[in-house]
């Protein structure tokens, strides 16, 4: 009887465990905002290490915010360059922060996450992915924004 019940518990903690390390998410990673504020000349870089497994990869800005933000959306400009190829690509991406309700889309108190999509990318075998994010804001400085991340998910 007790054989049995060890057992099962082993095998339940080798299924959480196989379990836990199946995921779509090849990179998570942020970078926190330096001072008081997110100025318009500070570029926050992600390096994204050589992949193991090629495919298409879906791509995701996060933030986080205090309640010091101030604006309903945030316009940041990306530029990927993967490497060896020397492919370099730049988009320009708004976070919606507040719904036209004046919602915050996102949970918590004083402090809130946001994700975004930002298309896919085709990445091969033994690629990397450099990532760099500005914001793209009339004001200089923005005051609120603590930390700037990048995800990618396999497709």
């Amino acid at each position: 009887m007790i054989l049995r019940r060890i057992s099962f518990f082993v095998c339940c903690i080798m299924a959480v465990c196989l379990v836990a390390c199946i995921s779509d998410k090849i990179y998570y990673h942020f970078q926190h905002v330096e001072g008081e504020c997110w100025d318009r000349s500070d570029t926050i870089r992600f390096e994204v290490p050589t992949l193991r497994e090629g495919g298409l990869f879906s791509k995701f800005i996060a933030l986080r915010t205090n309640g010091d933000f101030r604006y309903r959306k945030l316009e940041v400009v990306v530029t990927q360059e993967v490497f060896p190829a020397k492919y370099i690509k730049r988009d320009t991406v708004d976070i919606n922060l507040i719904d036209g309700k004046g919602n915050i889309s996102s949970g918590g108190i004083r402090f809130y996450q946001f994700e975004q999509s930002f298309g896919s990318v085709r990445l091969m075998k033994g690629d990397s992915l450099h990532i760099s994010i500005n914001h793209n804001m009339r004001r200089e400085d923005l005051n609120g924004i603590t930390d700037v991340g990048v995800c990618l998910r396999r497709k």
